[in-house]
């Protein structure tokens, strides 16, 4: 026990400081993240994660992205009026009729109660020139296979611009890793499985390694993203985490004295 208290140590610091030890690695794994984002989205033109549809094109109307319209045409089935038109797939459809479609839905709308209407594609998902084909309805069906594909294209940005969007980003991941480890939990609780997707060091190793090969960009990006992920779990309060140690200055400051430290 003189050792907690000994002069310099870290048990000896005031609650306040030793909260900022505490802290001080997951703010730099913040901090860092944010850096990298910024340094993106400004000097490399980096696309933002969108949660959901709704968000990219409020993007687009922020003018962060630009915001193509299009629906791929993943598949043609062979006895529908799409195979009898020919029209290509893979492909993008553009517009249907006058008009723009950004999603399936957008394309059931503009075709329900016609008989007949004009797609105007581009083949080899989006690459080459715009071509118009009629194609016949039945039942608001054409017999394509769709598949949301919007074409995005990232503008230079302003510096103060990019780091309100690596903010915005450090928030989404949070989230996201934050519903991730409660999944995790869940699942953990209910059938003693680790769900699809979640990795350990050597798993992280063999993701590093794949991003590297796609080239520098992808592995920073990946950077970014392992330390946001890092910074969420330090703070965690789970035994021998930064957020465990927090916990336990919390039942110090509330209790007026250290938790026995064989509890701790």
């Amino acid at each position: 026990e003189s050792e907690r208290t000994a002069p310099g140590s870290f048990g000896a610091a005031s609650i306040p400081r030793r909260v900022l030890i505490l802290t001080a690695g997951v703010m730099m794994n913040f901090l860092f993240a944010i850096i990298i984002f910024t340094l993106g989205f400004s000097v490399w033109q980096w696309i933002p994660n969108y949660v959901s549809y709704a968000d990219l094109k409020d993007a687009g109307e922020r003018g962060e992205i630009s915001l193509s319209p299009g629906v791929r045409i993943a598949a043609i089935l062979p006895d529908g009026a799409a195979a009898a038109a020919k029209v290509p797939a893979p492909s993008l459809l553009v517009r249907v009729d006058d008009k723009d479609v950004f999603t399936p839905d957008d394309v059931v709308v503009a075709q329900k109660g016609k008989q007949r209407v004009q797609y105007v594609v581009r083949g080899q998902d989006g690459k080459g020139e715009e071509v118009t084909i009629p194609v016949t309805v039945a039942d608001g069906r054409t017999g394509v296979e769709l598949q949301f594909f919007p074409q995005i294209v990232s503008p230079k940005r302003p510096l103060g611009q990019s780091f309100v969007m690596a903010l915005r980003e450090a928030k989404v991941v949070t989230v996201q890793t934050i519903i991730g480890i409660s999944q995790l939990v869940q699942s953990l609780a209910r059938s003693g499985t680790v769900p699809e997707g979640v990795t350990g060091v050597v798993g992280i190793a063999v993701l590093t390694h794949a991003h590297v090969q796609e080239g520098f960009m992808p592995y920073l990006s990946l950077v970014a993203l392992l330390s946001l992920s890092l910074a969420v779990l330090n703070i965690l309060p789970f035994p021998a985490l930064d957020g465990g140690r927090l916990l336990f200055l919390l039942i110090e400051a509330i209790r007026q004295r250290p938790a026995p430290r064989r509890i701790e």
